[in-house]
């Protein structure tokens, strides 16, 4: 499976991650395409435009101005043939079919842990995430997160102050970062941890690609903490995902009057392990070495 058929399949108008996966099913480079065009014109929203489309980037310099792009911002763009593309992702609901890297990738071959909440936290929720990110760290797991503002930029930070480092999962290319003052924090987790992207230069952090790349976080990771959400938020979609993988989800407990503790309150009520000391978290992590 070639990158250059993937830029090809991501920059056709009409079709999604979808469609993309289900012509990906079927051929993996330009060839293959055109000996089953027929096969591909069955699909749903593919028609003889579309088909075209995509195959007209055969003989294309797009793509080649594409690769000086991201190698001056020495960037791997990987996609889900290759053997760096990691296992954990292979398995998800609408897998992505490639994936940009921009720092260690390394990384993604270690324990991880997803660490998700609200943009708008407490004073609490961003000490929660902060100290609990770096006890992860201190004892080697990477912890991952999406950059957003509140306890995902705490969870970066405590990450990368223990000896451990962390991922972030971008909604966006990775020429922009989201939200703007953590530019610092972006270049820090570059030079220390990884930064990662589905989507391709030149895409903006629009809303609808969060919960989207919210599969991705909860997919590299081993299991999942939630700090502070309210009951109908990205971070509760991120522990259906989780649930929907296997992934055991813990919660911190939060004021019954805090509507950015609705979603972990209910969570645990329904189920989720509660995360009441950083003591449980210990527990938890040495029961994992031995078993």
């Amino acid at each position: 499976m070639k990158n250059d058929f993937i830029f090809a399949l991501e920059k056709a108008k009409g079709i999604g991650i979808t469609t993309i996966n289900k012509i990906l099913n079927v051929s993996s480079n330009f060839n293959e395409l055109l000996e089953n065009e027929e096969e591909i014109l069955k699909i749903n929203k593919i028609n003889k435009t579309v088909f075209n489309e995509i195959y007209s980037m055969k003989n294309s310099e797009d793509f080649e101005k594409y690769k000086e792009a991201i190698n001056k911002m020495d960037i791997d763009l990987i996609n889900i043939s290759e053997e760096k593309f990691p296992d954990k992702l292979k398995c998800i609901e609408k897998l992505p079919f490639s994936l940009h890297l921009r720092g260690d990738n390394e990384l993604l071959k270690n324990k991880s842990v997803a660490i998700v909440g609200s943009r708008k936290s407490s004073e609490y929720g961003n000490e929660a995430a902060y100290k609990i990110a770096k006890i992860l760290s201190e004892r080697g797991y990477t912890v991952i997160s999406g950059m957003a503002e509140g306890i995902d930029t705490s969870a970066h930070l405590g990450a990368l102050a223990g000896k451990g480092s962390t991922i972030a999962v971008v909604g966006s290319g990775l020429d922009y970062v989201y939200p703007k003052k953590n530019v610092k924090l972006y270049m820090d987790i570059v030079k220390k941890g990884l930064v990662i992207s589905e989507f391709f230069l030149g895409v903006k952090p629009v809303s609808y690609n969060f919960p989207r790349r919210n599969r991705i976080i909860s997919g590299l990771a081993d299991f999942l903490i939630v700090i502070e959400a309210t009951k109908k938020s990205g971070s509760m979609l991120t522990v259906n995902y989780a649930l929907k993988q296997g992934k055991d989800v813990f919660a911190v407990p939060g004021e019954i009057f805090s509507k950015t503790s609705e979603g972990t309150n209910l969570l645990i009520r329904d189920g989720a392990y509660p995360l009441i000391s950083l003591e449980d978290l210990c527990e938890y992590l040495d029961n994992l070495k031995n078993y």
